[in-house]
């Protein structure tokens, strides 16, 4: 395997564990309050996103996390 091989292999891996973060799609009931701070959710994000447990904010900071693991 000569080094455009390995850095293809490599972009391919960033690429799948990207998408994987980006689909992941909430279980259960939704919450009327975030898990993480306890604000209340929003009522259209409740609509939007079915099985909803966390806040926009609180969402956010977990999204950074996850891309920081990347």
């Amino acid at each position: 395997m000569d080094l455009l091989d390995r850095a293809q292999e490599l972009e391919e891996e960033h690429l799948e564990r990207s998408l994987a973060f980006r689909f992941v799609v909430p279980v259960g009931p939704a919450r009327e309050n975030c898990i993480e701070c306890d604000d209340p959710i929003p009522a259209k994000r409740l609509a939007a996103i079915p099985g909803c447990q966390l806040c926009v904010d609180c969402q956010a900071e977990l999204e950074i996390e996850q891309r920081k693991q990347l």
